[in-house]
């Protein structure tokens, strides 16, 4: 009786051992017009030095545009100026 429960826990533990972990890639892709988050160009600190601060005197949606428009950083990262720029750009792009 012993042997049929231990059995199967021992072959459990071997197999677990024997797996190669590969690493997961969680990717995903923003398929958004250019003028998503308003006029074009904008750009994005990547990655953030630092969060911007927002000023209580004007609306989130103004303060987070300006930010886009202006980043405070040396590494921003700008995004297209048109949806015909954006075509063809992304990686297994099926046209």
């Amino acid at each position: 009786m012993r042997f049929t429960t231990l059995l199967p826990m021992v072959l459990l533990a071997i197999t677990g051992f024997c797996q190669e972990k590969l690493p997961i890639l969680d990717m995903h892709l923003h398929a958004l017009p250019a003028s998503q988050n308003g006029p074009p160009p904008n750009a994005i600190c990547a990655p953030p030095e630092e969060m911007p601060v927002h000023d209580p005197a004007e609306s989130w949606a103004e303060g987070f545009n300006e930010y886009l428009k202006n980043p405070d950083c040396k590494n921003a990262v700008w995004g297209a100026t048109s949806d015909q720029e954006l075509d063809g750009q992304n990686p297994g792009d099926s046209k």
